[in-house]
């Protein structure tokens, strides 16, 4: 992801720089009601994993997520406290965007025939 853009840019709602969603839920397509910081996540999870379907052949959209997670907590640029990781703050939330992105056949497919162990 984009520091600039994304991480603590105009698309990370808990974080962003004018505050302007600080205080707002949203809702996503499970009925749950998100928490700015966590709709940050989910978003981009939801992103990464959108990539990957659009993609198949060049899976690089959501790992790059995780690892970003990880990289931004383990420098200490979050609000979360006491999650040094991002294993129990960030991960539930980008994983759950993830899941919310439809699966086609064709990536189906090619997930399975390349990596049948790592299935989305």
């Amino acid at each position: 992801m984009d520091r600039l853009n994304r991480s603590l840019g105009d698309y990370d709602f808990g974080y962003c720089h004018d505050l302007a969603f600080a205080n707002s839920t949203f809702s996503v397509l499970d009925g749950s009601k998100l928490d700015a910081t966590d709709f940050g996540n989910y978003i981009a999870g939801y992103e990464g994993a959108w990539h990957d379907e659009k993609y198949p052949l060049l899976p690089v959209g959501l790992e790059p997520v995780y690892a970003m997670g990880t990289y931004y907590h383990l420098i200490g640029d979050t609000t979360a406290v006491n999650d040094r990781f991002d294993f129990q703050t960030g991960y539930p939330m980008i994983t759950k965007g993830a899941n919310a992105v439809p699966v086609s056949l064709s990536s189906w497919l090619i997930s399975h025939a390349i990596a049948p162990e790592v299935v989305r």
